[in-house]
């Protein structure tokens, strides 16, 4: 499983509540896209699109695929591949099912008001709701009681979606009655609950209506997440600073503060990640240690090794970690739904003939071509998930006659393994990167280079620096020069990361040197923000004594 769970114990830890983050053993062998809990349910999102209910023991197969799902107290919403949006559960009388009444409803149903409206995210606060939509349009409905909606009126509830705020780029729905909202020119607000001043604003309100600017003890440009509680918040900003304000009680803080201040027990520790649950919150350092606050604030024996993708608090103070993938599946996921470097279009599906013909241990031609026109646009899907992210092989019947064509046993035949071979094999390496050698010769007239060939499928996959040098290189090159300034071994280094997620050093290099010219990659190179370069820099100095 890709999730663990600290402190659930309904329907997860065998009804014990978990002392440190752990796998629930029942879902040790899941894979799980996504998990929402409430009152009621714990509903999980598989990565073939499927939602499961944990309590009813029932799925929804009959829904197109869903990508997200999130929770209020009483209700769900879920988010479909083409955009649409779903809920279900109580609407407590206030909307927040968005259905234009204030019926219940016991499965998930579209709301329709979004369906043309291009939704990329969708929120859930206690009893309320929110999707934005892909030009920054915020639709909100449910509960308006405590200022919730922002939207400057004293209506108890909004039972439509209705765009109240625009030009909004992220949003940060807190466990109770606010919300913090990022805006495209950088600036943020928020609206809501106030008490113990939990929206970070000084003012005497307790219900802000309109949405108020957010004064920060550093730039904007620097926040990177928001989180919050029933009275608390937490803001965290790229240099690992972190800040609260509230009641101080649930975030470890000596005192309350009614505007955002540097955490006075966090002052010398960089911080990873937060998360907030009603009454209490999570903080992970740098060095993956796990603090938990909740009326005192302790740092829990357990050490996080894992990266992690995200963090989610639910109602009853657990915590639910989703954990990053150590592999490549993440961007060749994303490389596959960008369709960037695609050149073939299959059932409808824009596929890359390389990753193709690695996969499938045969280069791509007429004859494969026609062996897959006769699938359906479904069947053709199912076997893109075990082709670009390992998944979905157990369950479907479908793929068996391609490995028996293909001779291929989904066992052994990982992303893992090709992606090692191909690290491998020189003969299938269709460009070189070149470094320019030290010339110590006055009298050499030309200039040499030292050469590392790689796969060109590769760089544009793993890494924004590739992806946009060969945009901007009209014709087809063989090798690249004097990209990057640095030594040869960092840069062997560097590509071997790039295939197999891990930083190796030889007997032959200096560690001193690597390691100072790789700690600027992650910027420098335009890595995924989410890839695990970072963690295994830092074991690297750990093992060679460099911090």
């Amino acid at each position: 499983m890709n999730w663990l769970v600290l402190g659930e114990k309904q329907f997860f830890l065998d009804n014990k509540r978990s002392q440190v983050p752990k796998t629930p053993s029942k879902f040790e062998d899941q894979s799980i896209n996504w998990i929402a809990s409430n009152q009621r349910d714990i509903f999980i999102n598989k990565p073939n699109g499927e939602l499961v209910s944990i309590r009813l023991k029932g799925n929804f197969k009959s829904l197109e695929q869903i990508t997200y799902v999130c929770s209020g107290y009483y209700h769900f919403l879920a988010l479909g591949v083409s955009g649409k949006v779903y809920s279900w559960g109580k609407s407590t009388g206030l909307g927040c099912l968005g259905h234009g009444d204030n019926r219940d409803q016991n499965r998930p149903t579209e709301i329709e008001i979004l369906t043309s409206k291009n939704i990329k995210r969708i929120y859930c606060g206690n009893y309320f709701s929110l999707a934005l939509s892909e030009n920054g349009d915020l639709y909100s409905f449910g509960n308006n009681q405590n200022a919730d909606l922002g939207n400057s009126s004293q209506e108890r509830f909004i039972s439509s979606p209705t765009c109240y705020h625009k030009n909004v780029v992220d949003v940060y729905a807190g466990l109770s009655w606010n919300t913090f909202l990022k805006y495209k020119d950088g600036h943020f607000t928020a609206h809501g609950n106030n008490g113990s001043g939990s929206c970070g604003i000084i003012t005497g309100q307790t219900a802000i209506r309109t949405p108020q600017t957010v004064p920060f003890p550093c730039k904007n440009s620097e926040i990177l997440k928001i989180s919050s509680g029933l009275s608390h918040s937490l803001a965290l900003n790229k240099n690992g600073e972190l800040y609260g304000c509230g009641d101080a009680t649930p975030i470890g803080m000596s005192s309350n503060y009614n505007k955002f201040t540097k955490h006075d027990k966090f002052k010398d520790i960089a911080v990873k990640d937060i998360s907030c649950s009603e009454n209490s919150s999570l903080i992970i350092t740098q060095e993956g240690e796990v603090y938990l606050g909740n009326n005192m604030f302790n740092k829990l024996a357990y050490k996080l090794e894992q990266p992690l993708c995200a963090i989610r608090g639910n109602k009853s103070g657990s915590f639910y970690f989703k954990i990053e993938a150590k592999d490549i599946t993440n961007d060749l996921v994303q490389l596959r739904k960008s369709g960037y470097g695609a050149d073939l279009e299959i059932c409808g599906e824009k596929v890359h003939s390389f990753w193709l013909s690695v996969r499938l241990n045969s280069e791509y031609n007429k004859e494969m071509s026609d062996f897959f026109s006769t699938f359906t646009n479904q069947e053709f899907k199912i076997f893109l998930n075990w082709c670009y992210q390992d998944q979905g092989y157990q369950t479907a019947n479908q793929l068996r006659r391609i490995f028996e064509k293909y001779q291929i046993n989904p066992k052994t035949k990982t992303i893992e393994n090709d992606l090692l071979n191909l690290y491998k094999d020189e003969d299938s390496k269709d460009i070189d990167l070149l470094i320019k050698m030290d010339d110590d010769d006055d009298e050499q007239e030309e200039e040499e280079f030292e050469e590392i060939p790689v796969h060109k499928f590769i760089l544009i996959t793993r890494c924004g620096l590739f992806r946009n040098m060969f945009e901007n290189i009209q014709e087809e090159t063989t090798s690249i020069k004097d990209f990057s300034n640095k030594s040869i071994d960092s840069l062997e280094v560097f590509v071997k990361y790039l295939y197999t997620d891990k930083i190796e050093l030889t007997a032959d290099n200096d560690p001193e040197l690597v390691v100072e010219e790789l700690s600027d990659v992650v910027e420098y190179y335009q890595l995924n923000e989410n890839c695990s370069f970072d963690q295994e820099l830092h074991k690297i100095k750990k093992q060679f004594g460099l911090i």
